[in-house]
Order: structure tokens, then sequence, then C-alpha cells
């Protein structure tokens, strides 16, 4: 199975079936206006043909035929659909996992290797929720139609990491009350290694998350090696950026995968 541009001939057959689709789906509310049906997206005509005149429309091709479309690299909700008569044969499985794959390489500067972390889709039917479960995309809360995943990066290092790495990211709140109960809204531990002046992750950092809330007000990064704060300060600042944290265009998160120790300032 391959995804490939679609053509004028691609984009005038799925608009064939689309609107067949459209009708058999009027065709059932007409007869009962309160039933739980599927619909296709004839009602996205109009965005399908301008991701088609962009040249990102992209199909697959049973027998000369498109029978299946995608538009979109999930960060921010695209469109997928299979033609009804082919659903259940794994075309949109495939779909998912080609352009998940182009997600996890991408990179979004050609000066760093920042990548893509969080991913979105919408739309969510129910009937649908399973299927993109699968692929690890869950809600911020449970009444939510959006779905979120979260990637991870992993990173070679020139050396076997020995130590780890603490990040933990406050937001304003939680930052100034650490001892009355205030938790960072995300912790991770990395693998590095240590060259020179520069620590290098074994992973991508992000504070990325799909939780329901995002923290309010400004956000403050500590950085902790072998039990010591190496680092601490409020995301965006000149420090924390010549430290290593930079934002991520695409999906509105920090990132940094190494760190600068010639930054800090020695007391």
């Amino acid at each position: 199975m391959e995804l490939i541009k679609a053509t004028d001939e691609d984009f005038h057959f799925l608009s064939s079936w689309l609107a067949d689709e459209e009708k058999a789906y009027q065709r059932l509310r007409d007869n009962d206006q309160y039933g739980d049906f599927d619909r296709g997206f004839w009602c996205n005509l109009s965005v399908i043909e301008r991701n088609f005149e962009r040249g990102e429309l992209e199909v697959v091709r049973i027998g000369g035929k498109a029978v299946a479309f995608h538009f979109g690299q999930f960060l921010s909700p695209g469109i997928t659909e299979v033609h009804p008569l082919y659903r259940g044969q794994g075309l949109g499985t495939a779909i998912v996992r080609q352009v998940l794959a182009r997600a996890s390489s991408l990179r979004v500067c050609e000066c760093a290797s920042v990548r893509v972390c969080r991913l979105h889709v919408s739309c969510i039917t129910q009937r649908s929720v399973q299927f993109w479960e699968r692929f690890g995309f869950y809600p911020r809360d449970a009444d939510a139609d959006d779905r979120y995943k979260i990637l991870d990066h992993p990173i070679k290092l020139p050396l076997e990491a020995r130590p780890v790495v603490q990040v933990e990211f406050f937001g304003e709140g939680a930052w100034y009350t650490q001892g009355s109960g205030g938790r960072p809204y995300k912790m991770v531990d990395l693998p590095c290694v240590l060259v020179g002046d520069r620590i290098l992750l074994g992973a991508m950092c992000h504070d990325a998350t799909a939780d329901r809330d995002s923290p309010r007000g400004d956000r403050h990064v500590r950085v902790t090696l072998d039990g010591e704060t190496i680092f601490h300060d409020w995301i965006g600042t000149s420090s924390s950026k010549a430290f290593g944290f930079g934002r991520n265009p695409h999906c509105y998160t920090t990132c940094a995968d190494s760190f600068d120790l010639s930054t800090l300032t020695i007391e």
C-alpha cells in the first residue's frame, strides 16, 4: 500500500463516491432523523479540494481507482477516509502508520534536530474511537472529540549513557507553591552523556502533554543531574534558550536535545 499524490482523475473519482455516500446518509436520516449513522466527508469537499490544488492530497489506488485518501501530517487535523466498500481491509491502518512514520522523523527546522512531539486528530466518531486509540491517540478529557498523541524521539549517543538527567516543567502557580503541594505538570528522566561542556540527551526532551488543562501563566523548568539542580529558569528567557530549550513552532512545545553547561554562571 502506497500513498500517491492525487491526480485530477483521482480527485473526480473520490468526489463522486463522497457524493454517493452523502446521498445514502441523507436517505437514512430521512427515514430516522434521530438515528446514529456514519457520515463521510462530502461536507468538507471544499477543504479537500484546496489541499488537492496545493498538491497535498494523497490517495491509495486499487484497480486504478482512488479508494482512500488523506491529507495532513497530524500537526493539525487533516482528513483520512476509505471508500465504504473497501473498509475493514487495513487501508486506514496502513495510511495512519505511514503518516505517523513521517511525523516521527519530521524535522521542523534545518538547523536543529527538533522534531514534532504532539499530534492531533479531530472529528472523532464513536465508531472510530477504538481505531485512533490503537495508535495512541487519547482525549484531554472524557468528553472531548479531539485526540492527541505524544511522540518520543530517541537520539543516538556517541558514548554509553550512564548518568540520568531529570527535567521538570512547572506551571507558574505550581512553581511558587512547591512547598504546599505544587507539582510539575511533566517530569522526565533521560539517559545522557557529558561531552566537554555539553550534556547530550538520549531522547528529545519536551513538555508536550495531552492533559485537559494546559498550565496557565509562565512556565518554569528545572534540570537536575546526579541529584543536584544545575539549572532552573522561566521558559523563554535568554538564559533558558542559551542552555538549550527552544520553541517547537509546529506543536507549540518547549524542546531540547542537549544542554550547554558553558552558559551557566558559577557562583
